[in-house]
């Protein structure tokens, strides 16, 4: 398998967009506080394998305005 990630990243920041990746070494008790300080330091895009977030974190901040 591939890891896509610097990829994506890469592309994301060509766009003018601040990315980061939720990695599987974020512990899970730990990953809502680790997305709320990237999003207070600008984040604009998170990638993450969707197994990481299947426990309910809340992604309000990555949702697209109509």
């Amino acid at each position: 398998m591939r890891d896509l990630a610097p990829r994506l990243l890469w592309l994301a920041e060509q766009a003018g967009l601040r990315p980061d990746v939720l990695k599987v070494s974020v512990k899970p008790e730990a990953r809502e506080r680790w997305i709320d300080q990237r999003v207070e330091k600008g984040l604009d895009v998170l990638f993450s394998n969707p197994a990481l977030v299947e426990t309910g974190l809340d992604y309000m901040e990555f949702s697209q305005a109509s």
